[in-house]
């Protein structure tokens, strides 16, 4: 079996795969001392940089609903290990009873 990944290294490469990075926007003293063709230039970059934020929304959706049904999974996992350790558990005090087995 593998060996589980350190809690705080996976931390990591979720927070760091989390983090939107966008340019700053000018302020309006910027704006006004543009001459017509950066304004355009301008505007372009605005309406790219929208539709591109805007595509963002549903893939975090579709990222909220797997993490969801990741941690579903590890739930349902954490009970199948529970259950396992039981039977396993169970079995050791039976042969342990029996004195048939070795111990380990």
């Amino acid at each position: 079996m593998g060996a589980p990944v350190d809690r705080e290294k996976m931390l990591g490469i979720v927070k760091d795969f989390f983090v939107i990075k966008c340019d700053l926007l000018p302020s309006e003293a910027d704006i006004k001392d543009k001459h017509r063709a950066q304004l355009l230039e301008l505007r372009d970059t605005i309406v790219s940089r929208t539709a591109a934020t805007q595509a963002l929304g549903p893939v975090f959706a579709e990222l909220q609903a797997k993490a969801e049904e990741c941690l579903n999974e590890v739930g349902d996992e954490l009970e199948r290990l529970s259950g396992c350790m039981g039977f396993v558990e169970a079995a050791i005090a039976q042969v342990a009873e029996v004195g048939s087995g070795t111990e380990g």
